[in-house]
C-alpha cells in the first residue's frame, strides 16, 4: 500500500528566549484551540539543572511555586531537551482551548520558584 499526504500540519513555534520564574503567556485564549506537539528547552547558559513548567490556563497568570502546573519538563545543567506531547507518555495536555503559561526554575514540583541565573530559551510547536 502507497502512503499519500492527506493533510499538512501547519506549526508554528513559540519563543521565549529569557525564560525565567516569571510567568510568561505563551498561547492566549482568545486564539483558539491549539495543539501542543512538543518543545526544545536550551539550558546550555546554565550550570544547574532548570524545570520549564507548563499551565493550561484562561484564567490570570499562575502563581510560580504555588499553582499546581499541568507539566514540567526537566532539562539538565548545560543541556539542552526535546521532548514530544504525543498524549500517551503524560508529558502535556496535548490540546487546549485555553491559554498557555510557561516559567523556567531550578526546582521541580509545585514549590520551585527560583529563576535559573541566565536565560533559557524555550521553543514551542503548536497548531
Amino acid at each position: 500500500m502507497a502512503l499519500s499526504e492527506s493533510t499538512k500540519i501547519e506549526t508554528t513555534t513559540l519563543a521565549d528566549v529569557d525564560s525565567n520564574s516569571t510567568p510568561e503567556t505563551l498561547v492566549v485564549a482568545a486564539a483558539g484551540n491549539k495543539t501542543l506537539f512538543g518543545g526544545k528547552i536550551d539550558n546550555s547558559n546554565n550550570t544547574t539543572d532548570t524545570y520549564l513548567k507548563l499551565w493550561n490556563s484562561a484564567a490570570s497568570a499562575p502563581t510560580v511555586g504555588t499553582t499546581v502546573p499541568d507539566c514540567i519538563v526537566p532539562v539538565k545543567a548545560a543541556g539542552i531537551t526535546e521532548f514530544s506531547a504525543n498524549g500517551g507518555s503524560g508529558v502535556v495536555q496535548v490540546c487546549t482551548a485555553n491559554g498557555w503559561y510557561s516559567a523556567s526554575v531550578t526546582a521541580g514540583g509545585t514549590g520551585g520558584s527560583t529563576g535559573p541565573t541566565n536565560d533559557v530559551e524555550v521553543n514551542l510547536f503548536t497548531s
